[in-house]
């Protein structure tokens, strides 16, 4: 493939752009992020005052996707943006945005790198594997150990070393401050999910997906995320239901519900899949949602809970078979294609008639 020779005519008022921001950051920048980057440089050498409208307007983008795009610079360390406490309440606010300071890319990238050399010496301790003097500091540290003192209450129990080693995981390799584990640890108790694991799993998730405050922990609960885009666990739920693509608005908050709301963990959500799938073609999603609600509102967390309920549901229809046997030796027997799924509070194809209108 032959060259390009770039020629450039020398001129006055050049905003100029780190080389380090285009080798480290431009990449993996959106549309909005670097317009909005570009924007902050050219006016940072001009006196005067920005706001979150004007440069809304100026760049034409909603003034939320500006307020987003200054969080992923402030993330990735390359500006800090102020805003007022008085103001926000806790949450960011187009209005409360008071002063923007723009680092310089090289020195951020430095950091970076930094950063990631001290990540490599903690592998070690991804899984949570901390030594028992670890656990002993942490839990004397006064920042941190009123966070086992808050697990103990919100599980009524007390907790082991092996889960205070999921709390340390997600404060010192996760990053996730006090209040956000605090806040993951009460969601869990809520839900009823008393499972340390489980709670690793949504923590993972979270950082994942660049949750690191307790706003964004809630705004991904209520699924208002930038454009309704779904993420990856999203679209793999999705796809368990036959969905691959234009995935709907409705259908989104449906698997957003069943994460957020109701909390499943992704083995809970898979099997009421798998027996939708089993049971219907058309309209899987009010069919896996029925199956879902009817788990959360009869208690259950996790397989073991589905599986009781399966125990019990068998149970059931011996003893009511025994009595239909007696009293009329003609009745009906269950229809093999239940696949064995507890109904206390719906009937497969019953449903199906109503959702088919057949």
């Amino acid at each position: 493939m032959a060259k390009v020779r770039l020629t450039t005519a020398r001129r006055r008022g050049v905003t100029e752009v780190s080389d380090i921001f285009i080798d480290s950051f431009m990449n993996d920048a959106n549309e909005v992020q670097l317009k909005l980057y570009l924007y902050l440089l050219r006016h940072s050498s001009v006196s005067g005052a920005l706001d979150i409208s004007g440069m809304a307007d100026a760049l034409n983008f909603s003034e939320r996707d500006i307020i987003r795009a200054l969080d992923y610079w402030e993330k990735k360390r390359v500006l800090h943006a102020e805003y007022s406490t008085e103001k926000t309440s806790g949450r960011r606010d187009t209005e409360a945005l008071e002063g923007i300071q723009l680092f310089d890319p090289s020195e951020t990238a430095m950091d970076e790198e930094n950063r990631e050399n001290s990540n490599m010496e903690k592998k070690a301790f991804s899984s949570g594997d901390f030594s028992p003097e670890d656990v002993e500091r942490f839990a004397d540290d006064p920042d941190t150990k009123n966070l086992i003192t808050a697990a103990q209450l919100y599980f009524g129990r007390p907790v082991g070393v092996k889960e205070i080693q999921i709390i340390m995981y997600m404060v010192n390799t996760l990053g996730f401050d006090v209040a956000l584990v605090d806040y993951l640890m009460q969601k869990q108790a809520e839900q009823g999910l008393k499972d340390f694991k489980s709670m690793e799993q949504t923590a993972g998730r979270w950082q994942k997906a660049g949750i690191s405050t307790v706003a964004q922990a809630k705004e991904a609960e209520t699924g208002m995320k930038a454009g309704n885009v779904p993420d990856e666990r999203e679209k793999r739920i999705c796809a368990l239901l036959g969905r691959t693509k234009n995935i709907t608005p409705g259908e989104l908050e449906a698997v957003r519900k069943w994460t957020g709301k109701f909390g499943f963990p992704d083995d809970v959500i898979e099997e009421a899949c798998r027996r939708t799938v089993m049971n219907v073609e058309d309209h899987r999603f009010a069919y896996a949602e029925s199956i879902l609600q009817d788990w959360f509102y009869n208690g259950v967390r996790s397989m073991e809970d589905i599986a009781a309920m399966d125990e019990a549901f068998r149970k059931n229809s011996k003893q009511k078979a025994k009595k239909s046997v007696s009293a009329a030796p003609a009745a009906k027997t269950t229809p093999k294609n239940f696949d064995n799924a507890a109904r206390r509070e719906y009937d497969y194809n019953e449903l199906e008639k109503k959702l088919t209108g057949k």
